[in-house]
């Protein structure tokens, strides 16, 4: 250590390698009294790395240590310089029992291979603050694709507590006051967060949950989706009937009133709202198909009856439903279920399990896993830097003689035409185009559906696989009467017997005949 200060500051940093032992210890022990993060992580082995050998060792020992828990604590540390962020300069690592080492990547000038190998394991989790968005600078840097990443507020938010920043969650989980001046290492309860799958925070929460607690008191406290819960309901049970008066389905008042505004129904009734439609439809409800779409709903929670706000779900997730075949979209109001905000939270989380078998079985790779729709060419974003950073070189005079030599340089290689700089050229090379399209990207849900389109039972058994992965992870107790999980198949078998679908429809969903 180069100093007492920088030790202090290293110390604080490397906070994120407490595990769920140390964790626990921490929050009964103190939670009546903070204590600084000296005081609390005194017991810490920092190892700070500036070469190649000495990474190799640390490297070595993280692989040890984490070989249990399968999840390490990390962040990534730059500066800024007028305005401009600088490439990563530190990366931290640290194990759950207290091994930390920091990566001075500003001494290594690169990421050595021992680093970049487990940066980029998919078998071990990166656990921090915004960890995705670190590794998207890694990737911008130094083209390493850091893999299974967790945010730690994902954690704080399922456990119903604050999801502020870092000194937040410290100070909340750990009682330990964090210096606010300092950007900081994470800590968080790694055993406990060994299960969780990537996601960047701010996302739909993507997470498989295992033996996460939740705090009851606090989560009812605390708001979820605040831009997403409904208060006003949405079933408004309004009646839609036949010119004869027969019932055909429950409707909103919108839908109800746009039959009357366009003089293709009357009102016979106020309350209920009731609308006998001036044309006979295309048919008529059968069987307890037609009577589920005639039931009134209840504006609550399906799973646990909360009343006081909720969301709208999809059983039939919209990734997958947007390839289905029109015919397979009609009536899609069957998988749209009310849930409290909780149950919403819960439920998208336990689908993770589902998207994961059907990424193997499938062998159609979640984005997560993947190369993305568009690839970054690195030479032309090096030309591309080199340009800007030189246009505004011109402007400001910050860059040394050596720096801007090197980068005409690059520059003048790429361009073998031209014997001079020219502003011309510069403000050329600073409009590189740097993407380009992944012609081998797939997406997860194009993929899956295609698997089921040649498989019996087609896309009508995806459906009725998420229908039953729901009623099995989630144990509604409130569901609407007559709800099935082949509902799609026995309306779709009534329109068949009546004539009013093709063969060619039946291809459309993979299913060969009736």
């Amino acid at each position: 250590m180069e100093s007492d200060s920088e030790y202090h500051i290293y110390l604080t940093s490397a906070a994120v390698a407490v595990g769920c032992v140390c964790a626990t210890y921490y929050f009964t022990k103190t939670k009546n009294r903070l204590r600084d993060a000296v005081e609390a992580f005194h017991y810490l082995n920092i190892n700070v790395v500036t070469t190649e050998d000495v990474c190799d060792d640390v490297i070595s020992e993280l692989w040890r240590r984490c070989n249990t828990h399968r999840a390490l604590g990390f962040d990534c540390e730059w500066v800024t310089e007028n305005g401009r962020r600088q490439p990563v300069a530190l990366v931290q690592l640290s194990s759950y029992d207290g091994y930390c080492g920091l990566f001075r990547l500003c001494c290594l000038k690169k990421i050595p291979e021992s680093l970049k190998n487990l940066l980029e394991d998919e078998t071990i989790y990166k656990v921090g603050v915004a960890a995705a968005d670190d590794g998207r600078y890694l990737s911008q840097d130094y083209s390493v694709e850091l893999k299974s990443t967790l945010d730690v507020r994902h954690i704080a938010e399922l456990c119903g507590y604050q999801t502020g920043g870092l000194a937040v969650l410290s100070a909340d989980l750990l009682g330990v006051v964090l210096d606010k001046s300092w950007r900081q290492f994470e800590a968080e309860s790694l055993a406990r967060c060994g299960g969780l799958s990537r996601l960047r925070y701010g996302d739909i929460a993507f997470v498989q949950l295992k033996d996460i607690k939740p705090n009851k008191e606090a989560m009812a406290l605390n708001k979820r989706y605040p831009n997403a819960t409904r208060t006003k309901p949405l079933y408004h049970n309004c009646f839609l009937q036949a010119p004869d008066g027969e019932l055909l389905c429950t409707c909103d008042n919108k839908k109800a009133l746009w039959y009357v505004e366009k003089e293709l129904a009357d009102i016979v009734k106020e309350d209920p709202l009731t609308v006998r439609l001036r044309f006979e439809p295309a048919g008529r409800s059968v069987g307890d198909v037609g009577r589920y779409y005639q039931m009134t709903k209840e504006n609550k929670c399906v799973v646990c009856g909360a009343s006081n706000s909720y969301i709208r779900k999809n059983v039939v997730p919209r990734e997958y439903r947007k390839y289905f075949p029109e015919i397979m979209k009609d009536h899609s109001s069957h998988d749209v279920l009310l849930l409290c905000t909780q149950c919403h939270q819960k439920s998208n989380i336990r689908d993770q399990l589902i998207r994961e078998k059907l990424a193997r079985v499938c062998s159609a790779p979640l984005a997560s896993h993947t190369a993305g729709k568009y690839l970054e060419d690195q030479i032309c974003k090096k030309i591309r830097s080199a340009a800007r950073a030189l246009l505004y070189q011109s402007r400001k005079h910050v860059l040394p003689k050596a720096r801007v030599e090197e980068l005409e340089e690059i520059l003048l290689q790429y361009y073998p035409e031209c014997t001079e700089i020219t502003e011309e050229l510069l403000r050329e090379a600073s409009e590189v185009d740097v993407v380009y399209p992944n012609e081998d990207y797939e997406t997860h849900g194009l993929k899956v559906v295609e698997y089921f389109l040649v498989r019996p039972g087609g896309l009508l058994r995806l459906e009725e696989l998420w229908r039953e992965h729901f009623l099995t992870s989630m144990t509604p107790k409130y569901m609407p009467d007559l709800w099935s999980v082949k509902h799609n198949e026995e309306r779709l078998k009534v329109k068949w017997n009546e004539g009013r679908l093709s063969e060619r429809d039946l291809e459309s969903i993979g299913v060969n005949n009736w």
